[in-house]
């Protein structure tokens, strides 16, 4: 989610990285807590459902892993008080977020190599207004689900804080 994009920010694990530094990611494996599906208790579960639906991430059982997927470039460290459930002291946040078009398997390839990868920038579907018009980009599971008569009624995103820029209140739980 990060080399997509989709998170903009990593722990400091590292404590010496620097503004402008480009920040490789190694797909180690896919979290365990997703092993049994998607807990929409969890806040960052949620969001992978609603990345599903907007056609950023790909809804596949198979994802890359044990390889190098893309980097990203740092651009300020601090702290954050909400956004990742596990407690960390600091934070990178990233931005430029790149996609190699090959993923290199090795862990322990030089430097150099991972520098001059190609890689390209991924653009992020939004949901957007324009004018009076709200536009949602789907990804293919869910449009071949909007096809389906039956099945269309099951469609669903958790909603955001993000999303009252475009749709405030009208579709909200909060009350005014």
């Amino acid at each position: 989610m990060v080399s997509l994009g989709i998170l903009q920010t990593l722990p400091d694990n590292w404590d010496d990285v620097r503004c402008g530094e480009k920040i490789f990611i190694y797909a180690d494996g896919l979290d365990k807590k997703l092993q049994f599906g998607l807990d929409y208790g969890n806040p960052l579960h949620r969001k992978i459902h609603n990345e599903f639906f907007l056609g950023n991430i790909a809804n596949t059982n198979e994802y890359p892993t044990q390889c190098f997927i893309g980097c990203v470039k740092a651009y300020h460290s601090g702290q954050m008080t909400t956004g990742w459930t596990d407690p960390h002291d600091n934070f990178i946040f990233v931005a430029v977020p790149r996609m190699f078009k090959t993923y290199i398997k090795d862990f322990n390839i030089n430097k150099t190599i991972l520098e001059e990868a190609e890689s390209k920038y991924v653009a992020l579907k939004t949901i957007e207004r324009r004018g009076t018009k709200l536009f949602v980009p789907v990804g293919k599971t869910v449009w071949n689900t909007l096809k389906d008569s039956i099945r269309c009624v099951d469609i669903a995103m958790f909603w955001e804080d993000y999303m009252k820029e475009f749709a405030p209140l009208l579709f909200s739980t909060e009350k005014s």
